[in-house]
């Protein structure tokens, strides 16, 4: 722990060097041209040399990624969007952001919901996670009723039926889901901080 904070202290004090004390990361995240782009997202006309994408100095602090973004002010993670330097208490839990995930085991998707995605997959068998989007037990009962004509029997299992194909393919827009988790969960702490998305 002592270790970890000393290392926050050092990156603290560096992005404090490098873009003066009053630098805050949350606040050029609202003002940032066109803010961040997740990866494979068209780039924002008029940022010129900004939105440079190149890999991080050490992975993010939230995601792990070591891809990152240059902003006006400095570098981001092009995953999640958390700044780097800023520091994320150790001791505090993570924020929780409910999901409502769809998971594919041959031709069947099975539609949930969890707020530790990683935990509850390593009970579920699948091949693949193919989506996610933000939403709790009401969303999950909501998709249910969407798609029950696709249900198998009484389970949360459903037919990977052209319907459900399309509605995931939708959700997930062409990236990784993962990503996308991340990036809610960036979006998450710096909410619970007090800094803008």
């Amino acid at each position: 722990m002592a270790q970890y904070a000393a290392f926050a202290a050092l990156s603290a004090r560096n992005v404090g060097r490098r873009f003066g004390p009053s630098f805050s990361c949350a606040s050029t995240m609202s003002s940032a041209p066109g803010r961040l782009r997740p990866p494979g997202w068209p780039t924002v006309p008029g940022w010129g040399h900004h939105g440079t994408v190149d890999a991080l100095e050490s992975p993010c602090r939230v995601c792990g990624s070591r891809s990152g973004e240059r902003l006006e002010a400095g570098w981001a993670c092009a995953v999640c969007g958390w700044c780097v330097g800023e520091f994320i208490d150790p001791d505090l839990p993570l924020p929780r952001v409910d999901v409502v995930y769809y998971l594919r085991r041959g031709s069947s998707v099975k539609i949930g919901t969890t707020f530790n995605p990683r935990q509850r997959f390593a009970a579920l068998a699948h091949d693949e996670v193919l989506a996610f989007e933000l939403g709790d037990r009401t969303m999950e009962r909501a998709r249910h009723a969407d798609f029950s004509e696709d249900r198998l029997g009484t389970s949360e299992w459903f037919d990977l039926s052209p319907r459900l194909r399309a509605h995931i393919a939708a959700l997930a827009g062409g990236r990784d889901p993962w990503d996308v988790h991340a990036r809610w969960l960036a979006d998450a702490l710096r909410k619970a901080r007090g800094g803008s998305l």
